[in-house]
C-alpha cells in the first residue's frame, strides 16, 4: 500500500505493517493502492525497485492474509513448495 512519495523514493506500508523505502527510477509509475514490489534489498528497510504488479481490484486486499502467506514461504514445513 503506497504512502508518500519523496523525490525518487516512496515510503510504503508493507504487509506486516512496517514501512519500507522503495527507491524508484524517474520512469517508474505506480498508481495502484496495492502493488507487489519486485526488487533488490539495498538496506535494512529499503528496496531498489525493479518492477511492480498492480493488485488493485474492486475489493480490499486482506493484508493480514498476504503477510501470513509470506511467512509460510519461510516455514520449514513448506520448503518443498517454496524452495529458496
Amino acid at each position: 500500500m503506497f504512502g508518500q512519495f519523496q523525490g525518487t523514493s516512496a515510503i510504503v506500508e508493507a504487509c506486516d505493517g512496517g514501512q519500507v523505502e522503495i527507491r524508484l527510477n524517474p520512469s517508474n509509475e505506480l498508481s495502484a493502492t496495492f502493488v507487489e514490489i519486485i526488487g533488490q534489498v539495498v538496506g535494512e528497510s529499503a528496496i531498489k525497485f525493479l518492477f511492480g504488479i498492480n493488485l488493485d481490484s474492486d475489493k480490499e486486499l486482506d493484508m493480514k492474509l498476504v503477510n501470513d502467506v509470506v511467512e509460510l514461504t519461510f516455514d520449514p514445513r513448506f520448503k518443498k513448495m517454496f524452495p529458496q
